[in-house]
Order: structure tokens, then sequence, then C-alpha cells
């Protein structure tokens, strides 16, 4: 196998990480996010003692120099082979000899509060066993976890495992299976961000030597037969700690004749691989007044795809294949729509959003009534469309339709025809879908008109519809 690889290389750049990455002895396991923030391992005091877990982002075409990720992460213990979340929103990493482990190593989580983490909580006894638990990997959604124990009831040695998220938390353990898993050491999993394609590294294939590096796709919950990458991507050292950007570059460690271990990256070919660039999109969400960042949640259709940090407002959203246009909401604020094309226009991809004020107006366009009836005017049809988008796009707020009349006319009937014309509008929005909750009416007459004037045209603008906000519902 190794003769007819290194006979049919395949092309690969490789490229070792630039200055100020590289500074340690030994660094390794990257995990990468959608944005370009890098979390990866160092062992430090020469490469002879404590493992820590260190972060770069990728910013302005260059490296930030590497710091350790947070103080109440790194311990004088080991820490390392961490998984950040393709949002940045959580890590699980493994953290050695911990007073509380359930084993030698065990996996634990942490969860992004702005540019803080949290305190790490050790997964349960569902997750973590008696033996050796490390090498974690996130799928795009935070809802499985891949990971590599010695336990029993394996296949083998190392092998692969999987937990998934349910509403109380971490399910059991599972193998992955004899598809994937061999009698030898599998090891190093990554899912990519379609959520189909695993990477993995195994001595029990047919190989270069060592760990090689394999690929293989979940299709209707089967795996397919796991592919070697081939030379020069697999040589006869060993493969492992891979991870994969959006745009399928592969962010790997390698080691040298001199003992260093260094971080590299090369673009995955697609004579190997075609992987398929996954679009996202990263912004804030803003206090359009204040500037204060805001808990929101990213749309598409009915589904929350995503929801922005309520300490500095930023998100990360993974978009399908055919999403084009996405809504972004926060309680008490009016929501916003956005196309792709509209989003990429905005400065900094910041979506700043109004507070929605008790009393306070929102202005859709006129409705018209011809005189001395409550009959809608066929020319009001743009105005009512944008009322049902805002209802449907702000399910939490209660919307008062107002209606007025003109100052013709007995006081009485006036107070009468400003009725019969909001509660058209009402019956209008109800027949159209609109829930009867997110909805009141009232008749207000002749008062509060928009103008004195006594012109046809001029009191045509006092026989309207206003809209404004009755409440906003918990």
């Amino acid at each position: 196998f190794a003769i007819e690889q290194v006979a049919n290389p395949v092309s690969v750049d490789f490229e070792a990480l630039p200055f100020p990455m590289n500074e340690f002895g030994k660094q390794y396991f990257p995990s990468i996010t959608a944005t370009g923030r890098l979390v990866f391992t160092v062992r430090e005091n020469n490469g002879r003692g404590d493992e820590n877990i260190y972060e770069s982002s990728f910013i302005n075409n260059g490296w930030t120099k590497p710091e350790q990720i947070a103080s109440n992460i790194n311990t004088d213990r080991n820490e390392g082979t961490a998984s950040i979340a393709a949002d940045g929103s959580t890590l699980v990493f493994t953290a050695c000899n911990i007073p509380g482990n359930v084993g030698s190593c065990d996996l634990y989580i942490s969860y992004a509060m702005g540019s803080e983490w949290s305190q790490p909580e050790l997964l349960s006894e569902l997750v973590n066993s008696s033996a050796w638990d490390s090498q974690p990997a996130l799928s795009r959604d935070g809802e499985k976890l891949y990971f590599v124990s010695r336990r029993s009831g394996g296949y083998g040695k190392q092998d692969i495992w999987y937990s998934e998220k349910g509403e109380e938390g971490w399910g059991m353990a599972k193998n992955l299976g004899a598809q994937i898993n061999t009698p030898y050491d599998d090891c190093s999993p990554y899912i990519y961000l379609d959520q189909q394609t695993l990477f993995f590294a195994s001595k029990g294939r047919p190989g270069m030597g060592g760990f090689d590096l394999y690929a293989a796709a979940n299709i209707d919950g089967d795996w397919t037969a796991p592919k070697n990458l081939g030379f020069p991507i697999n040589n006869s050292y060993d493969q492992v700690g891979y991870s994969f950007s959006p745009t399928g570059w592969a962010y790997y460690s390698s080691s040298l004749p001199n003992g260093r271990i260094e971080l590299s990256k090369f673009k995955v070919p697609e004579t190997i691989l075609d992987l398929r660039p996954i679009d996202f999109i990263a912004g804030r969400v803003l206090d359009d007044a204040t500037d204060r960042p805001l808990l929101a949640a990213i749309q598409v259709s009915e589904s929350i795809i995503a929801k922005s940090d309520s300490i500095n407002g930023r998100f990360t959203a993974f978009m399908g294949p055919h999403d084009t246009v996405f809504l972004v909401t926060s309680l008490g604020y009016e929501s916003r729509e956005f196309s792709l094309d509209e989003f990429e226009e905005l400065p900094n991809g910041e979506v700043r959003l109004s507070r929605l004020n008790v009393g306070e107006r929102v202005q859709f366009g006129n409705i018209y009534f011809d005189f001395n009836s409550a009959v809608i005017k066929p020319e009001s049809d743009t105005t009512l469309l944008g009322v049902l988008t805002f209802l449907r796009n702000n399910p939490k707020t209660v919307l008062e339709i107002g209606g007025y009349t003109d100052g013709v006319g007995g006081e009485m009937r006036n107070l009468e025809l400003s009725l019969e014309r909001a509660m058209s509008v009402y019956r209008y929005f109800i027949e159209k879908g609109a829930s009867k909750e997110n909805l009141v009416f009232k008749g207000y007459g002749e008062q509060y008109p928009l103008t004195t004037g006594k012109s046809a045209k001029q009191r045509e603008r006092n026989r309207r519809i206003e809209f404004k906000i009755a409440k906003v519902l918990e």
C-alpha cells in the first residue's frame, strides 16, 4: 500500500504557521472556529512538563500572539486536546489526574461568557469512564460529542465513542461501531462542519506506518468505508490531531527530527475529498440607541440556527445551501430580516435593533378608506403585508390597531366608524393567519387629527389606521 501511495502522490502544499505561532517546543492538537480562532495544546517546561491550552486568532491576515486560554481552565495539572465549537461558544477539553475525576483523564466542558470561560464542569459518568478518555470533537451544532476511550466494550485498544446531548444533558456514550473502529488503536476524531464527514486516525487499516488519517461519511445513519487520505498527507510517522476550517483548510501538528512539534496547515485537495465550503455569517447584535450588546436569536424560517452572546453580542451562524434570508430577534426589540447581500453591507457585521417601547407608534404606511366607509381600499395591500411580516417576526408583541376619522359628521358616528375601521383591519389580519393574542383594536373617532385642513385631500389623511405597541409579552 505504501509503495503504491508514494508512487502516486497527491499535490499538497504544507505550510507551517508563521510567527508568532510555533514559539514553543511542542504544540499540537489544534481546533479552529469558523472565524479563525485557533485553540491548541502546549507542553511547557521545555516540553517535559505541564500541558496547557493556548489560543490565537487570525486577524488582518496575521496570527495574534498565543496566550493561555483562561486561568480557571489551565492548572498545574495537564489540560489539553481541546475541541472548541465552530461558533466559539463551547470548549470541551481533557484534564488528567484532577481530584474528583472519574478516571485518569476525563472530559470537561466550559461555555464562553464574553471573553471569559465558565468554570469547567466534569462530564458525568454517562460520558467519562474509569479508563482513559480524551481527544474530544464537538459537532457544529454542539449536539454530538465524539471522543477517544480505552474503556471496555469496544473493538480494540483506543476506540472512538460518541455521546448525544438531550434535554437532560449528555447521554450514555456509545461506541461508533466496527465500520470505524478496529482491533487496534483508532483515535483523533474530527467531525467536519457538514456534520457528515468524519476524519480520524487509525493504526488498524492499510497505511503508511504509524497512525494514518482517514475520512468516512455518515449517510442515513451508516458510515461509508473509511478512505486513506494518501501520501504525502500520510507518511511513516503519526498523523493525529486534525481540525478543518469552513473552506477546507486542515490544521494539524507534525513532529520534526529535532523533537519539536509544530502547527501547520494544508488545503485538502478535491482529488482526495470534495469538502463543500460551509457558508456562515458572523457579527454582533446591538441596541441601536445605547450600543448595548443583546442576547438575540438568529432564525431561518422557524428554526433558530444561532444565538448571540449577551455579554458581547457576538454570533456565528451556519447557513444551509439554500438559505438566503435570516431573521434577528431579541425580546423587547423589533426584529429585522436580512438577505445575505444586505448583511454583507453592514459595517463590521453589526445588527442594530430598536427597542419596542409600549405606547410607541410603529410606522408601516397608510391604510385607505373611502368617506363614511370601513372597507379597506386595494391600495392598502403593501402596508397590510408589512404589518403581517412584523407580526410574524415579532410574536411577543401585542399591536394596537387604532382607527381614526375626519371631522365631518357627528361625533358619535365618527367614533363608531373609527371602531368599524379598526375592526375591519383586525379581521383582515386574523383571516390571514395572525394570532388574536398579538392584536387589539380601538376606535378614536375624530380625536388626534393629523391636520386641521378642510380640503378633501387633508381630510383623507385623517381617515386612517395607526399602529402602536400595546404590550410586550413575557
